[in-house]
């Protein structure tokens, strides 16, 4: 079993970001299914970031098709791993926005900020890049002090 995320950009008019975001949907539950990939999709405004579980032939040639995809722009490796069992068995292949009011929590960005720190490694100003980019919050490290004091008091 292998493991595979990546970060782009939206390539593509504004107005039809939906209908691309349904594209990927309908696709990804046609066939995510028979190939046996699971994974979750959150994005934010303009920018994606996926992770892909599955055998690794077949994500590696996943992440082949999105690189070509015309609707990704400046798509990053950020890992590719060995791992033992899934992390989204049960993904139904719905995109996360998290722009969402109640997505975008400190518990939620939180964990995001616990993967992120645990599965990739970034210097300290490339991963609040990527947060900031990702989050769509230029201040990025106001929100992240916030959770670090939410999370590191006493309950």
């Amino acid at each position: 079993m292998h493991t595979l995320t990546y970060i782009s950009q939206y390539q593509g008019a504004k107005d039809d970001f939906a209908n691309c975001l349904s594209e990927i949907y309908r696709a990804s539950q046609r066939n995510n299914p028979k190939l046996m990939i699971t994974g979750v999709l959150l994005y934010n405004n303009d920018c994606f970031l996926q992770t892909l579980e599955g055998e690794k032939d077949t994500i590696e040639q996943l992440f082949d098709k999105i690189t070509s995809d015309p609707r990704h722009n400046q798509v990053r490796l950020l890992f590719s791993n060995v791992i033992r069992q899934r992390s989204y068995p049960n993904w139904n292949m719905q995109p996360i926005n998290l722009s969402s009011p109640e997505l975008f929590n400190r518990k939620n960005v939180f964990a995001l900020t616990q993967f992120i720190a645990s599965n990739i490694e970034l210097d300290n100003s490339s991963y609040h890049a990527l947060l900031s980019q990702l989050l769509n919050d230029p201040n990025i490290d106001r929100v992240l002090a916030e959770i670090s004091l939410a999370y590191d008091q006493p309950s």
